[in-house]
């Protein structure tokens, strides 16, 4: 691993929603063929109701969730915490039907992070930087296709392989994760919460796990 990929804090998300069946293979696949020796783990869970809370906390996996808001605002919860309160300098987010099956998968991802700030595939996967969030900031909660319009934004201003001309929907370029106080209020709920079931951290290192 190259000095420079070694010495990042790297967070990584994976993005849940009623996925009790599938989701302890995810984190195993995630804590056996990471490479990376500095990252931050969370599932980020959008309110689930089919056991999925239970068998995360069970098994002592980090988690921020809260009450079901949509996938927008559950991809931004993960990034806020991993980014804005735990400080890791490039966040991978994967969605729930994505598991790693590769040792090091992480390093193209960490890679591209590095070249570009901001990188994504067709599965909804995807790569951010602190520094792109800081300036382009996060989804937007009332778009139909959030994740889309945000990679737009970021590569309008300059982030990702490739450049974006167009407008995006929303005219300002950065977006903060919530709309109003209220929404505020409810974010700063979950993310709190996350950060303060979990006194020991979120190290990825830390995660054992059982089915």
């Amino acid at each position: 691993m190259a000095a420079g990929l070694a010495i990042m804090q790297i967070g990584v998300a994976v993005l849940a929603c009623n996925q009790r069946a599938s989701l302890p293979g995810i984190v195993e696949a995630v804590r056996r063929f990471t490479a990376h020796p500095r990252v931050d783990f969370v599932v980020a869970d959008d309110g689930s109701t089919d056991g999925t809370l239970g068998w995360l906390r069970d098994n002592d996996v980090p988690l921020v969730t809260g009450p079901a808001m949509g996938p927008a605002w559950n991809r931004n919860r993960a990034l806020f915490l991993l980014g804005e309160m735990l400080g890791c300098e490039a966040i991978v987010v994967l969605t729930a039907d994505v598991r790693p099956d590769t040792a090091a998968w992480e390093n193209r991802w960490i890679t591209a992070a590095q070249r570009w700030g901001y990188a994504d595939d067709p599965t909804g996967c995807a790569v951010y930087t602190r520094d792109t969030l800081l300036y382009g900031g996060y989804l937007v909660m009332d778009e139909d296709d959030a994740t889309a319009e945000h990679g737009k934004r970021l590569r309008r201003l300059g982030f990702g392989s490739s450049t974006a001309t167009d407008a995006a929907n929303h005219t300002e370029l950065y977006c903060a994760p919530w709309r109003n106080d209220a929404e505020m209020r409810q974010f700063r709920l979950d993310v709190r919460g996350a950060r303060n079931n979990r006194p020991r951290g979120f190290s990825l290192s830390d995660i054992g796990g059982r089915r």
